[in-house]
């Protein structure tokens, strides 16, 4: 008889296989056997354990997150024949996604702006990272849990946490969102959060700012083409400064040609979907210093995607609309799909690197029948003709206002209009098509 052999929460890595406990996760789940994936702390002793399964004779690993009350709790090891199967198999097939579903998570940089477009330091209004309280509960405007926020230099930023469902990662972008805007206005009445990703700081700014509070603290990237960013200027006399939207994909143990792939169509559709969206919002100075094609982190995660910019804080739904397109870009790298795409890496990099919105939708008008195909299953046909307008014409075809951060994501205090799951006109991609939000003018693409 095989002795049962149990382990803390907090004492398990990913990659670990444990027994299944409908009893105590309080939903079934058709099979015996899990990966453990990761742990959240949301603080006050509330857990969340992220476990992948597999129901039988599907193709892809699924993602449930088990409720856990304290991380002690114990959770039973599979028998080393079962776990070295399972692990083998994850491994190999479609790692993390759950169906067309895949965890994930985010970073995002936001500047935050006066009456006259002026900067409001964000360490004028925010706590040091180490100091925001992460995982703290604390209650939003509609009762969510708020994700810590802190200044990063100049810009604000925000640890939503990580999500398999999009609808619960936007609401916690949303209730971020909330936090920096009203913790700034509580010092300055008329602060307001800006849609720009790249901005000119003052001389006296440049001068008088403490070093920590000025100097470039982002850790090095890793480029998949050996790109190297070189040397940091001087951060009292570069007058730039940069708001990135990093997106984390939960994707465990990947073989290295499998993450080269990933990488490689994330820049060849995503990044390039981003120059075209993102035309009017974009800069090329950002990518002189960080955001070049190709960059990335391997966190324990998975995949930390650092090439896009904000841009897509611009509305809920045009969030929900690229978080979509990395889950279905991951897939159909994945699924070995990406020759089909066509386009020659070297042709991508001057895309993105160089900010070419023309070029870049001269590639997505010639493939709008392999962006389609991407969405299907998950849009009916009508969405998907908006997405995919949306993706070659920029984030104004698919959203009215896109400067108007405070109103798209119902910021303004005593909104009531926000809620839970995007079950709102406009709190996602489906619902923003659904109740005819999207403006007239329509895609010329092909």
């Amino acid at each position: 008889m095989t002795a049962i052999v149990e382990r803390k929460l907090a004492d398990l890595e990913p990659g670990t296989v444990v027994e299944v406990d409908t009893a105590k996760w309080g939903r079934y789940i058709p099979t015996k056997y899990a990966v453990y994936a990761s742990a959240q702390d949301y603080g006050g002793g509330v857990f969340e354990a992220l476990v992948m399964y597999k129901r039988p004779n599907a193709r892809y690993f699924e993602a449930f997150a088990v409720p856990i009350g304290d991380k002690n709790a114990l959770f039973v090891l599979a028998p080393k024949t079962e776990a070295e199967k399972l692990r083998a198999e994850f491994n190999i097939a479609s790692t993390g996604l759950a169906g067309t579903s895949i965890t994930s998570g985010t970073d995002p940089e936001i500047f935050v702006v006066d009456a006259d477009g002026e900067v409001i330091p964000a360490w004028d209004f925010l706590p040091a990272e180490k100091d925001s309280g992460k995982r703290l509960i604390a209650v939003a405007q509609w009762g969510h849990y708020t994700p810590p926020a802190f200044w990063d230099g100049v810009q604000a930023e925000m640890a939503p946490g990580a999500r398999a469902c999009l609808e619960q990662l936007h609401d916690n972008i949303q209730a971020g969102l909330y936090h920096i805007l009203h913790a700034a206005r509580a010092k300055h009445s008329k602060a307001k959060l800006s849609v720009l990703n790249t901005v000119r700081l003052s001389e006296t700014l440049l001068q008088n700012a403490k070093t920590e509070h000025l100097q470039f603290r982002c850790s090095p990237s890793m480029n998949i083409y050996n790109e190297s960013d070189g040397m940091l200027p001087d951060f009292r006399k570069f007058p730039y400064r940069f708001a990135g939207g990093h997106i984390h994909i939960g994707l465990y143990s990947l073989p290295a040609p499998i993450t080269s792939e990933i990488i490689h169509a994330l820049d060849s559709i995503l990044a390039v979907a981003g120059v075209s969206m993102a035309a009017d919002i974009d800069t090329p100075e950002r990518r002189k210093m960080y955001g070049k094609c190709g960059e990335f982190r391997l966190p324990k995660h998975g995949i930390e995607y650092r090439v896009l910019s904000n841009f897509w804080l611009c509305h809920p739904a045009i969030s929900h609309l690229t978080f979509e397109l990395m889950r279905q870009t991951v897939k159909f790298a994945m699924g070995g799909l990406l020759p089909a795409w066509d386009v020659p890496l070297e042709q991508v990099r001057e895309v993105v690197n160089g900010h070419d919105v023309k070029t870049a939708r001269k590639i997505l008008g010639d493939r709008t029948n392999i962006l389609s195909r991407l969405f299907q299953g998950r849009w009916d046909g009508g969405t998907i003709k908006r997405a995919v307008t949306t993706i070659c014409n920029g984030v104004d075809a698919g959203v009215k206002d896109p400067a108007d951060i405070e109103d798209n994501w119902h910021l303004k205090e005593g909104d009531k209009t926000w809620r839970a799951l995007g079950n709102f006109s406009g709190g996602s991609w489906r619902s923003q098509v659904a109740a005819g939000l999207c403006p007239a003018r329509i895609a010329k693409a092909k």
